[in-house]
């Protein structure tokens, strides 16, 4: 029999030799996670470190390839010009042609790039839709005259805003007048 109890013995003592406290476990873990999370964020601060890289140097790659690719950096606008229309009215006057004609030997004579937003507008009679067909019309007749005077079509951007865009609140025809219009904005 005492060789039973000795075995009981020993092996009692084995199984609690191999047995760990709660509080020691616990203490592992909470090491560990700390390991852990300390690895994570020094890995976080390396990737943002690397993406603010990155992004810099992409924007000086652009900055860079800017006016190299056919896309010059314009920045600011240089001249503007407007031109008055009548009722409904979409051709170009023939005195503005002849203006249209100077501005683009001028730009063309150039060594700066250029870019041309030409905006079409009307006044608030009508519809919507009608006011928006004319601003655009009137757009494209202006973009069509710098075309004829070797302006190239890249270098310029029709855009109808109809009467959405007023310099004026309209309160008399005069008001109207000068709503129904054709701006032309040269940025360089």
């Amino acid at each position: 029999m005492n060789t039973s109890r000795l075995l009981v013995a020993v092996a009692a003592c084995v199984s609690l030799a191999a047995c760990a406290t709660t509080s020691y476990v616990d203490g592992k873990i909470a090491a560990s996670e700390q390991r852990q999370t300390a690895l994570i964020y020094e890995q976080n601060t390396q990737i943002a470190g690397l993406e603010k890289r990155f992004t810099e140097v992409l924007e000086r790659a652009i900055d860079k390839l800017a006016g190299v690719a056919g896309e010059p950096k314009l920045t600011k606008v240089s001249q503007s010009f407007t031109v008055q229309y009548a009722v409904n009215a979409t051709s170009v006057p023939a005195p503005v042609k002849a203006q249209i004609a100077e501005i683009a030997a001028t730009l063309l004579a150039s060594d700066k790039p250029f870019f041309i937003e030409i905006q079409g507008h009307t006044d608030t009679t009508g519809s919507a839709r009608n006011n928006e067909r004319v601003g655009a019309k009137r757009a494209e007749a202006v973009r069509q005259a710098f075309r004829a005077n070797g302006v190239p079509l890249r270098s310029m951007s029709a855009i109808s805003f109809g009467s959405s865009q007023p310099l004026v609140d309209e309160t008399s025809e005069e008001d109207r007048q000068t709503n129904r219009r054709v701006e032309i904005l040269i940025m360089q």
